[in-house]
């Protein structure tokens, strides 16, 4: 297919194509991020085009397959999700002192996680925990920037619940692990931008597999959400990267976990905590 985005190509070629074609063409350029999980007959019936229509279509564009085609429409989607870190170039920290950073960086931190907050967001969090006591294992997954939140969520579980499978260790294995699941397992994705191939990747083959999946990301142009059962949204910073959001959210799903689940886990973390200090390995 060479090195051309498929969106150039679509919006190079559509004008020369026919009026149902053309039609086909507007209606992925307006919806190519959310048509992941559509059959040809869900897309034929949403762009009220025929099906035909649509294999001329992708034909014409250079796709022997749908499979092909979406593809490289999942690719877009990736692409067009560029990067956002820390903006150390912004013309309003010129003329502030030192102090004055600290402040104006600690509040905007802080104040995402107030436009964060809404009952979609409660809701999810609400759901999370339903999914996560009826489960029989919960398994773990993240990379890049969202693994240290994958870290963070088993380790703040497993204190007191200890059903979770980190799959964030050894990427390479994830789908000789995924292998191996039983239908009453979950997985727990962590897909913060920018998210890798392989998470995709991942959410694809557990959607096939019809797992259980909770997504939490903090963009609603995530193409893994048509896989998801729940999926948990993150307010994001354009001008700043920070994880404590997530952070938060990771200790929100821990705290309802443990006042909801019908075992004492507040006497579970005290005989942890006695064990470690017998053992010598912490200090107070």
């Amino acid at each position: 297919m060479g090195n051309q985005n498929v969106l150039k190509k679509i919006i190079n070629q559509k004008e020369s194509l026919p009026k149902k074609q053309k039609k086909f063409c507007e209606f992925i350029i307006d919806n190519y991020r959310t048509i992941g999980l559509d059959s040809i007959g869900e897309m034929s019936s949403k762009a009220d085009v025929g099906t035909t229509t649509i294999l001329r279509t992708i034909n014409n564009l250079g796709y022997k397959t749908l499979s092909d085609f979406k593809k490289d429409l999942h690719k877009a989607v990736i692409e067009s999700q560029t990067p956002k870190w820390w903006d150390f170039k912004d013309s309003n920290t010129n003329n502030k002192s030192g102090s004055e950073i600290v402040k104006s960086t600690w509040d905007k931190i802080n104040s995402l996680q107030s436009y964060t907050m809404n009952d979609d967001f409660v809701q999810g969090i609400l759901d999370t925990v339903d999914l996560m006591i009826h489960a029989s294992r919960i398994n773990i997954f993240g990379l890049r920037s969202s693994r240290s939140v994958a870290l963070y969520l088993e380790n703040s579980i497993n204190q007191f619940y200890p059903k979770c499978n980190q799959l964030s260790y050894e990427p390479h294995y994830v789908f000789d692990r995924m292998h191996n699941f039983n239908e009453d397992e979950i997985i727990v994705l962590i897909a913060l931008s920018p998210y890798t191939q392989l998470t995709y990747d991942v959410a694809k083959y557990c959607a096939e597999k019809k797992l259980k999946i909770i997504l939490i990301t903090d963009s609603d142009e995530n193409s893994m959400i048509p896989y998801a059962n729940i999926t948990v949204f993150l307010f994001r910073s354009e001008d700043h990267y920070t994880l404590v959001p997530a952070i938060s959210l990771v200790e929100t799903i821990t705290v309802l976990l443990g006042i909801t689940i019908n075992e004492d886990s507040a006497s579970k973390l005290d005989e942890i905590g006695k064990l470690l200090a017998q053992q010598n390995i912490t200090k107070t």
